[in-house]
């Protein structure tokens, strides 16, 4: 069959390279397909590229991918929906090919997204199984539903490569982008907030990574982000996967993020030598403050000992926060002084995530705020808010330490670089 995929995210603070059309566009064609893809990001005339894209060929169906709800801060928050909206709108002008929507914002709230979009299908979670079966059912008329849920459909066949060709990279690499590379799927951690929270784990065959690493390093790409919702969801899968690149000797850098546990000095050496510069910690005020700064307190000394750069995105102010909680946390920081802190303490609520069911039972929307004047239905852009950020600036005393997400468009969206 024909497929277009396209990428509506327009969003340049910095932009993001597509990396799942790639992975799904592959999967495609070694399935026998024929894929083409519409990148709308760098589109100066979003109208006049949709319009010739569609003029050239017939396609048997239009996959479109939904990273993003929003920035998902509360600071200067762009609210990317109605965009799509617009975009999606232009394609049924000159296309009749069923619409398929997909991708993580997607997934966030399937059949509201669905509806305010105006799709025919939606796919919740991974792709590739769930588009190879309505591509089936297409074929064969028997496509009687609205949703379907690709985490039913199993991982361990999925290719693990990428047609580079796919995406033009260095309009992405001038303007301050990053390449991706996936090596698990899902997160078994039970986290509130969190829209990945108990997915099915499954991690890649390290050797095909290592070869996707090596093929995109021939093109002359070095600099690499790992997009996994953490990078040590499995501490022996993180050990083989550096000794394989340590092996490789391949000439790269990358970054990653990473939990507070399933760790020690070994992963942060071998790390190191595999030439990871930079680590995100993901630390928040739910789990035991003194565990908390125990474990944080030796990332950080083996982060400087290994010379890799720690940056820590903080969240707090949930459900009984207290501001001299919040002051410990500034104060343990300034001791231990990693390259940066992110500080954000307006926590996006998404209508079917636990948090936001707890809030509206135990509080209702007593601390629920918008911005920019959108309804608190959690669709538009809704937060959690217990403090002012006058509050916290004066915690914080302008030290440079200390950055507050949204004040940079760059924040929450893409992982900053620190330094």
């Amino acid at each position: 069959m024909q497929i277009a995929l396209v990428n509506p995210n327009r969003y340049k603070k910095p932009p993001v390279i597509p990396m799942a059309i790639e992975y799904l566009a592959t999967h495609l064609w070694e399935s026998g397909h024929e894929v083409s893809v519409l990148d709308l990001c760098f589109s100066e005339n979003v109208e006049n590229d949709v319009r010739r894209f569609f003029r050239r060929e017939k396609y048997d169906i239009i996959g479109i991918t939904i990273r993003n709800v929003d920035t998902t801060v509360y600071f200067n928050n762009q609210f990317f929906l109605k965009e799509y909206n617009e975009i999606i709108s232009i394609i049924k002008k000159y296309a009749s090919s069923p619409v398929i929507l997909g991708g993580q914002g997607f997934s966030s709230m399937p059949m509201e997204i669905l509806n305010y979009l105006g799709g025919d299908i939606g796919v919740i979670g991974p792709g590739e199984g769930a588009l190879l079966k309505i591509l089936k059912d297409l074929e064969q008329g028997q496509v009687n539903y609205r949703l379907i849920n690709g985490w039913d459909y199993g991982f361990e066949w999925l290719p693990h490569n990428r047609r580079g060709e796919l995406i033009d990279y260095d309009k992405y690499l001038k303007n301050c982008g990053i390449l991706g590379i996936e090596l698990q799927k899902g997160c078994p951690r039970k986290c509130a907030y969190c829209l990945e929270r108990e997915k099915p784990y499954w991690a890649k065959n390290i050797s095909l990574c290592i070869e996707e690493l090596s093929c995109l390093v021939k093109k002359g790409y070095n600099h690499f982000h790992i997009c996994d919702s953490e990078f040590n969801i499995r501490y022996s899968y993180c050990v083989n996967f550096c000794k394989r690149l340590i092996k490789e000797k391949l000439p790269l850098k990358w970054a990653c993020y990473m939990k507070l546990d399933l760790f020690n000095e070994d992963l942060i050496k071998l790390m190191s030598e595999a030439k990871c510069y930079l680590i995100t910690l993901n630390v928040d005020t739910l789990e035991d403050r003194e565990k908390n700064f125990a474990v944080i307190r030796k990332i950080n000394e083996y982060s400087k000992k290994y010379n890799i750069k720690l940056a820590i995105d903080f969240l707090f102010g949930f459900p009984g926060d207290s501001l001299p909680q919040v002051e410990t946390y500034i104060q343990f920081f300034r001791e231990i002084c990693p390259k940066v802190v992110g500080l954000n303490f307006y926590i996006r609520l998404f209508k079917h995530l636990p948090l936001t069911s707890s809030i509206l039972q135990n509080e209702g929307k007593n601390r629920i705020v918008s911005p920019d004047n959108y309804e608190t239905d959690f669709f538009h852009p809704t937060f959690y808010n217990r403090f002012h950020l006058d509050c916290i600036k004066r915690l914080t005393c302008d030290d440079p330490l200390f950055r507050f997400e949204g004040f940079e468009k760059n924040v929450n969206y893409q992982r900053v670089q620190a330094g």
